[in-house]
């Protein structure tokens, strides 16, 4: 990866203003291209900019590198963005995808499908993926994540845009905790349109560019259930799709086709503070107060189709962090399985985590339930914890009766953190089991014959029965043998055989001793042996 693939500049002449206070505006436009500074469409393009006042806002179509280098810098300028970042321009054309940002741009990347998989092979996206890490202020940050879907309507299209969404929710699961997630573009695809044929791709279809070359990653896809022909199916695995419409109502994001393909996506962190959203169309400007507010004056109802053939969402976002302290435990119940009543299962541990933007108090850790006796604990988790701080505790389980045993682990925290508990599950278990019959008598055999009988081993109790070892201890071992088909453990409620043969070599009367020995502290069992032979 080269050391400088993104264009992120800073431009040395623009007064920026102090962290923004939430609510942030968020918005997507296919600009379709900039065009030449003093162009019709580059002055439409900065007319609408200025109009819906994003913070940040991403573009898709930047076309060449003349708009790479020239165009698509001064609209960022004129508009009065101060932080921008650019994709390089991918194989399958020259188009880009750049973010203008009025908030500082504290991480950027443009990613390519072997980026992404990390097989040096894969060229399977139609452009780069472009992230932007986005400070918006008061301890609140912002992962963008933004492309442009391949377009068209043949199986190759709909594998290519797949493969992108693949691509897409790939990084974006890689979102750290606590971090506003926004997925964003021209999808070429409307979350409305029918079902597409096939439902998943399991091979290549026909019709791929020479040059495409599928990674290890969508390969394993593909023959693991398929690869989803469904842009969205993976888009809303990170994300949830923001609900955006006109002021009159339609959904419409590209007014030729009639089609909403461009959307905004936003994770958990995002939509539990709150998110409001439309799609503006210049020719609502009559509608304008029933609509998130705008700046400056109204726009005539041509400007928006001057400027691009598609129209931007905004989002306004909240972003305040949370103020108050909070904590979680993870994970959300431990079970110890069955353990012998009076032995003591292994420890497992409780992940305590101050989750708020806050230091949150721990005042104490008690355990509750009708078996809260037959459970331990053991922290230093009472305290202070800083926001991002973890501590363990550690649950340890001996039951002091048969049966399921029921707990809770109870952690009570100051103020508005409250309490939080989870569930404690083990079974007290009883070892039993039996063997049948306890004495083989062989039939009488002439020598050089032979016989074989069973010998039943069955799991009688409520705990998993080790059997440690099958032997014969004494007697005339040369004349008998035995094939064990039992495994080292027993199932509860299970049995197995042990095959024991008789083989006498002269005549006389034999015996032995089949020895078996249990684990779970169950004494070992004899079985006694015996046979004749003339």
């Amino acid at each position: 990866m080269p050391a400088f693939r993104i264009l992120l500049s800073v431009l040395a002449l623009l007064v920026l203003p102090a962290a923004q206070a939430a609510p942030a505006r968020i918005a997507t436009w296919n600009i379709e291209t900039v065009g030449a500074k003093g162009t019709a469409q580059y002055e439409a393009a900065l007319a609408v900019l200025n109009r819906i006042d994003a913070d940040v806002i991403a573009l898709q179509e930047i076309n060449g590198n003349t708009e790479a280098s020239e165009n698509f810098p001064a609209l960022a300028a004129d508009a009065g963005y101060g932080y921008t970042a650019l994709t390089e321009a991918g194989t399958y054309g020259s188009l880009r995808v750049g973010v203008m940002s009025r908030l500082p741009i504290t991480f950027s990347e443009s990613w390519s499908s072997a980026e992404i998989s990390g097989d040096a092979q894969a060229n399977d996206v139609t452009r780069e993926l472009l992230e932007a890490v986005i400070d918006l202020g008061g301890g609140a940050t912002l992962r963008l994540l933004a492309t442009h879907w391949k377009s068209g309507t043949r199986n190759s299209d709909e594998f290519r845009r797949a493969i992108e969404s693949f691509r897409m929710d790939t990084l974006a699961a890689d979102t750290p905790a606590r971090t506003g997630l926004m997925l964003m573009g021209d999808v070429n695809h409307d979350i409305l349109d029918r079902a597409p044929s096939p439902s998943a791709f399991t091979s290549n279809p026909s019709g791929l560019p020479t040059t495409f070359s599928v990674g290890v990653d969508v390969q394993a896809e593909m023959a693991t259930g398929g690869l989803v022909n469904n842009p969205f199916f993976y888009l809303t695995g990170n994300a949830a799709v923001i609900d955006a419409l006109q002021l009159d109502g339609t959904d419409a994001t590209r007014p030729t086709s009639g089609r909403r393909i461009d959307y905004l996506l936003a994770n958990e962190w995002i939509v539990s503070r709150g998110v409001s959203a439309q799609v503006y169309d210049c020719e609502d400007e009559a509608l304008a107060s029933q609509g998130l507010p705008l700046a400056g004056e109204p726009l005539a109802a041509t400007v928006c189709a001057t400027a691009a053939d598609h129209l931007p969402i905004i989002a306004d976002v909240e972003i305040a962090p949370a103020v108050q302290p909070a904590f979680a435990l993870s994970p959300s119940g431990l079970d110890f399985g069955g353990v012998l009543v009076g032995d003591s299962a292994a420890t497992q541990v409780v992940v305590l985590e101050s989750t708020g933007q806050l230091a949150v108090e721990i005042t104490s850790i008690g355990l509750g339930g009708d078996a809260a006796g037959d459970y331990s604990q053991l922290s230093s988790c009472v305290g202070t914890f800083q926001p991002g701080a973890t501590c363990d505790i550690t649950l340890g389980f001996t039951p002091l009766a048969a049966g399921t045993r029921v707990a809770n682990v109870v952690v009570q925290a100051a103020g508005e953190a409250g309490s939080k508990s989870i569930t404690l599950t083990g079974v007290g278990a009883a070892a039993g089991w039996s063997v049948d019959p306890t004495r083989l008598g062989f039939s009488r055999l002439r020598t050089g014959q032979s016989q074989t009988l069973p010998v039943t081993v069955t799991n009688t109790g409520t705990l998993v029965l080790p059997i440690n070892n099958v032997s014969l201890t004494s007697g005339d071992l040369d004349a008998f043998s035995f094939s064990n088909g039992c495994a080292a453990t027993i199932s509860i409620g299970a049995s197995c055989t042990i095959a024991v043969r008789f083989e006498p070599t002269a005549k006389g009367r034999y015996n032995a001793t089949l020895e078996i020995v249990p684990g779970a502290g169950l004494q070992p069992a004899n079985v006694s042996l015996s046979g004749s032979a003339r």
